[in-house]
């Protein structure tokens, strides 16, 4: 449940992007993470991606190194992917969504103040894009990992502001309700 918008958030990503990025969408919804990682690595190597196409293309990558716990490989593809989304600057989405990523790999690492950190960064994007589902999302990252530290007062705050922000749209998904609703709990 920690980090409930990664999934959701790349399959948004994809959507919105050629059919091409469709299949890895497909592929990481189904977690068939071999064959996302092959197909994701053909389509990079082909060349025919335009830059945003292939940073999110990376960032599947990632994702998918992730879930198969490579992460040296996850962090590598997901600064890859950072350096080649923020390039032209406009896709804010994708970048923050691709922050908060990497920042459930330095949570799982133990490195909770990077983490933190880049959760902040990732906030401030969202906050830019009027994106109130990712901003609730993030919110609530930042309870669960001050929750996990033990640190009552920061979780709270953070879960209010989780809170404040998830009563402001009705973009959250099923499973992103469900993480808030376990993090209150």
């Amino acid at each position: 449940l920690l980090f409930g918008i990664i999934v959701p958030a790349l399959s948004a990503c994809a959507q919105d992007q050629t059919s091409v990025l469709d299949s890895l969408s497909l592929l990481s919804r189904r977690g068939q993470l071999p064959q996302l990682i092959q197909s994701a690595n053909s389509l990079l190597a082909s060349g025919n991606l335009p830059p945003s196409d292939q940073g999110i293309a990376l960032a599947y990558v990632a994702y998918a190194h992730q879930q198969t716990g490579d992460l040296r490989g996850a962090i590598a593809s997901y600064n890859q992917a950072l350096a080649i989304i923020n390039r032209d600057g406009h896709h804010p989405t994708e970048y923050a969504t691709a922050l908060a990523a990497l920042a459930t790999i330095y949570a799982e690492t133990g490195q909770v103040d990077t983490a933190k950190h880049t959760l902040l960064h990732s906030i401030q994007l969202f906050e830019q894009q009027n994106d109130h589902a990712g901003t609730a999302m993030i919110w609530n990252d930042l309870a669960t990992l001050a929750a996990d530290g033990h640190s009552s007062r920061d979780a709270h705050k953070y879960l209010a502001r989780a809170l404040a922000e998830s009563q402001i749209t009705s973009a959250l998904t099923p499973d992103q309700l469900a993480a808030l609703a376990s993090t209150q709990a």
